[in-house]
């Protein structure tokens, strides 16, 4: 476990009034932002076998079962419902904010339009747009929804993307209020697999297949022409092409 230690500043938070307040603590509260990150080990590429129902028994020990699977079980019974989550964070006003001078935020406009695959497999076109705007009170928008999708701003249900609504004038923690609404896919068979995962010793590390680019094209620049030929004589490999003179050629693969 790592401890990490902040130190605040009260300066701000004591009162600099010439009267009797002076020197005393205004404020009853701190809000103090804790950034939580995981680290994890990459073993390697995976190896899936093949999924051998357990046919023993399953007992009892001391009122636990033990770490096994069950008879009988197929994929779609690990399967999780969705959930609808909510709560407030920061605004992405700048996704949906367009270039004009006169109307920045465009009901309908679609910022960014790409094909995206679902949790059961459907594609569909997802959009970074504004939904609707009450004079900023609020805008609402949504982030990678469903462009066929329509989305209500009073009863947001969406099953696609991200909803918002920001709030002009009223602030959280010092930022415009923004209430975010998300459907969660669950566990489904995008996500969920039903086979033992092994590594095989050789591929501890590996963490992608390899590739092999047979064209090379090297960009010699402007000077090529005053650049003695036996400059490529120095060369063993390709590492060395790549570190030669502090990144000299631009090497680009094809």
């Amino acid at each position: 476990m790592e401890i990490i230690k902040r130190k605040i500043s009260l300066d701000e938070y004591i009162s600099k009034k010439a009267d009797k307040s002076w020197g005393q603590m205004t404020a009853t509260t701190f809000y103090v932002n804790v950034f939580f990150k995981q680290d994890m080990d990459d073993m390697g590429i995976g190896t899936n076998l093949d999924y051998i129902e357990n046919i023993t028994a399953t007992t009892v020990m001391n009122e636990h079962f033990p770490d096994t699977r069950y008879t009988n079980k197929t994929l779609s019974d690990y399967f999780g419902p969705t959930l609808f989550i909510t709560g407030t964070t920061s605004d992405r006003l700048d996704l949906v904010k367009s270039y004009s001078i006169t109307q920045k935020y465009q009901v309908g406009l679609d910022m960014l339009s790409k094909l995206t695959t679902g949790a059961t497999g459907n594609i569909y076109t997802s959009v970074d747009k504004v939904i609707s705007d009450d004079n900023k009170m609020p805008i609402t928008y949504v982030i990678g929804g469903d462009n066929t999708e329509t989305i209500d701003p009073n009863n947001p249900n969406q099953n696609t993307g991200i909803f918002f609504k920001t709030y002009s004038g009223i602030t959280n923690l010092g930022a415009p209020l923004t209430e975010m609404y998300y459907n969660s896919e669950g566990f489904n068979e995008t996500n969920t697999t039903l086979s033992a995962i092994t590594k095989d010793e050789y591929l501890f590390g590996i963490t992608t297949s390899p590739s092999v680019y047979s064209d090379v094209n090297i960009d010699r620049g402007r000077n090529s022409a005053f650049q003695s030929h036996l400059q490529l004589g120095e060369i063993k490999n390709m590492r060395d092409l790549i570190n030669y003179g502090n990144g000299y050629y631009k090497i680009q693969k094809l």
